[in-house]
């Protein structure tokens, strides 16, 4: 582990070691650098210093590790140190994802299929491709075509890669929104070749979407985000119960009368005409999960119904005015599934519930729930149609249309 200092890019000068030859060959540098800085527009932050740890930090991370007895002393400067410790944690997650996907500015020649396609569809290969490189279905890349002065927005539609060749064929796909754009860049800069139309330019992987990795690229771009934890809410409090070995201020005892009773927790539930039965390790999660209390973690193995639990424990939370109740997981089909089990609850049919999912995994054919969010936008216009206005009506419309996989048109 090192420290680094480091500021944005806000401008570029060019210092020459020696005069240029000609005034022309100074002004092509110029067009150069330029070009450059237009295509790499995402690389914004430029080291300024590298350094060693000092005794003093090394001594801090050593005492987090083991009691921590430096946030006991001293809990605004370990919250502060927590911050940055957090955020250089889950940037290097993040960066982790990434790791091995191709960087670099490829000079390439992007042929349209046959047919006509909206969004519209390029083709172009790359060779002495070990693997994809990060060029995985829905990954964003950025077009460049000589003389142009923005990149060109697009997506990885699908890849094929030969093994024996080392030859990654790759087809990306545009949107709607720049369809139009795109047809006319070819029409303004293509050139044919045979039956085909092709253009030639420059392309970029795109960075990974912050909704592939949003948890650690969220948290790292939180620069004080325990710093900003204020003394006195749960938020702080579930930071002395982690961190805290001894409390100066231990909390009082609870008296009868301080907090209501828990209610009588049903334990039985209907879901796909079945009748299921908690089992006592079961009721016994639950009532943690519905005392009130500012953190709860329950630890389960494998196969012993965590998704059924965790959907009882969110329907009677709503049911009890504690919502909206946010639920997260791990992955696109974890949380497709959550989604079907709540559904399937007959006790919770009557809730109102809402599957957020990403372009990336809409792109990917994740499995889908009625929940989810684009089925809930397309379906707006047939269910409001009275209420809603033209504007609106358009829009719903307009949803509905981007979200049509495209197909081909004969010529």
């Amino acid at each position: 582990m090192v420290l680094a200092e480091t500021r944005t890019n806000l401008s570029c000068a060019i210092r020459f070691s020696e005069p240029p030859v000609s005034a022309q060959a100074r002004d092509e540098l110029y067009d150069l650098v330029r070009r450059f800085m237009r295509t790499n527009w995402s690389e914004a932050v430029s080291p300024m210093k590298v350094m060693n740890l000092t005794s003093r930090i090394k001594d801090w991370l050593t005492d987090r590790v083991n009691d921590f007895n430096n946030y006991a002393t001293n809990t605004a400067s370990a919250k502060r140190r927590m911050g940055r410790v957090f955020n250089v944690s889950c940037a290097a997650l993040a960066a982790l994802a990434t790791m091995h996907d191709d960087t670099t500015v490829r000079w390439v020649t992007f042929t349209q299929p046959p047919g006509t396609m909206c969004p519209i569809r390029f083709d172009f290969v790359l060779r002495d491709m070990p693997h994809e490189a990060g060029r995985a279905r829905g990954r964003m890349v950025d077009f460049w075509i000589t003389g142009a002065d923005h990149t060109t927005r697009m997506r990885v539609d699908s890849t094929f890669l030969d093994m024996d060749s080392r030859k990654l064929s790759v087809r990306v796909a545009g949107f709607t929104w720049n369809h139009v754009a795109l047809v006319g860049l070819l029409s303004e800069h293509g050139q044919t070749q045979g039956d085909r139309r092709v253009i030639i330019g420059y392309v970029r992987l795109g960075k990974l979407t912050k909704s592939a990795d949003a948890a650690n690229e969220a948290v790292s771009r939180m620069l004080h985000n325990v710093e900003c934890v204020e003394v006195g809410t749960v938020g702080h409090h579930i930071l002395d119960n982690v961190y805290r070995k001894h409390p100066q201020t231990p909390p009082p005892l609870p008296t009868e009368g301080s907090q209501p009773p828990l209610p009588n927790l049903p334990d039985t539930f209907r879901s796909n005409q079945q009748l299921i039965t908690l089992t006592q390790d079961q009721r016994e999660a639950l009532a943690p999960a519905m005392a009130g209390h500012p953190i709860a973690g329950i630890n389960a193995a494998f196969g012993i119904g965590k998704t059924f639990l965790a959907s009882v424990i969110a329907g009677l939370l709503i049911q009890a005015g504690e919502g909206p109740v946010i639920v997260t997981t791990t992955t696109n089909n974890g949380a497709a599934h959550f989604t079907n089990t709540l559904l399937a609850i007959e006790e919770f049919r009557s809730l109102r519930l809402l599957r957020y999912i990403s372009e990336t995994a809409f792109l990917d054919e994740s499995p889908t729930t009625p929940a989810d969010i684009h089925e809930i936008f397309e379906s707006l216009e047939d269910q409001y149609d009275s209420v809603l206005n033209a504007e609106k009506r358009l829009l719903c419309s307009r949803f509905s249309m981007s979200n049509t996989p495209a197909t081909p048109i004969a010529p």
